[in-house]
């Protein structure tokens, strides 16, 4: 903590997934709105690109991480 300020570990993992989630929407909406293994092909070597945007298992991971961090949510809306 910074002079008696504390970020819970718990909360910043919460924001984390938040957060993530967020991405997630950006990028669908940005950038995979018209995505195809062309696109992914195409940028797999730029260094300009995330991940996300040009390797297809990263996009993939993505999408499983966020889909277990919306399960997440959910169940927090439930309580």
């Amino acid at each position: 903590s910074i002079e008696g300020l504390e970020y819970p570990r718990d909360i910043a993992l919460r924001h984390y997934r938040l957060a993530s989630i967020d991405y997630f929407r950006f990028i669908l909406g940005r950038f995979w709105r018209s995505a195809s293994v062309e696109t992914f092909e195409k940028r797999k070597n730029s260094p300009n690109s995330t991940l996300v945007n040009r390797d297809l298992d990263a996009a993939l991971g993505f999408v499983e991480r966020v889909v277990t961090f919306l399960n997440g949510v959910e169940k927090e809306r439930e309580v």
